[in-house]
């Protein structure tokens, strides 16, 4: 019999240990990429539609209420509530945080611990971020748009229905829009062959809420 698409996820993160910032990333996008293969989705704006397949998850929305999201199981099945009152790009990384949240929920108390300079619950929140950024602007998809030409903040923004500070940090996470390096063979030096964007940088980003202290 073929475990259900939650034990699945879950087998992808090792038990009973903590793990480094590096692999809790890993995990994060492995968890991401294999939910998007399971439900057969190659629509870069997929979310809520496909998630409702899930027959152990439901999906309310409820207006003003003090966050942006909050997840629970119900002693039937686990429930996302998400805030009504933020924008539609919003929501949809309030869902793919929340889902992470549950996806996780059987290893936080081993495999996220203080470290780093950070709380174990910072570093959760961290991987959360992640798996959200991953879920809806997958990797191969990104570069693939990227390599198309739309390499703006707001073409890709369209493209994957999320915001553009969302779009900012995963371009950073994939490495695009950065220089890339080549050696010189008059000179033997690394060069800079720069991308059609200018470089991000980083520490410079201007977070929004929902990608506060997302791990680049």
């Amino acid at each position: 019999m073929t475990p259900s698409i939650i034990k699945q996820l879950r087998a992808l993160c090792p038990p009973n240990r903590p793990l480094q910032p590096h692999e809790m990333r890993s995990v994060a996008e492995r968890m991401a990429t294999k939910l998007r293969r399971l439900l057969a989705v190659d629509d870069p704006t997929m979310l809520e539609d496909e998630l409702w397949k899930l027959r152990w998850l439901t999906i309310e929305r409820q207006l003003d209420i003090p966050v942006s999201g909050l997840s629970h199981w119900t002693g039937a099945r686990w429930l996302i509530i998400l805030n009504a009152d933020d924008a539609d790009t919003r929501q949809r990384f309030t869902l793919g945080h929340e889902l992470a949240h549950i996806l996780l929920h059987p290893v936080t108390q081993t495999a996220f611990t203080d470290s780093h300079g950070l709380s174990a619950h910072e570093h959760l929140e961290r991987t959360c971020d992640y798996f959200a950024g991953c879920l809806l602007m997958p990797r191969p998809q990104l570069k693939s748009a990227w390599a198309s030409g739309q390499q703006s903040l707001g073409e890709l923004a369209n493209h994957f229905n999320v915001s553009r500070a969302a779009v900012k940090v995963r371009l950073a996470q994939t490495n695009l829009g950065r220089p890339r390096y080549a050696r010189s063979p008059q000179t033997g030096y690394r060069r800079a062959s720069w991308t059609h964007e200018p470089i991000i940088n980083i520490h410079a980003i201007n977070y929004s809420n929902e990608l506060e202290g997302v791990v680049l």
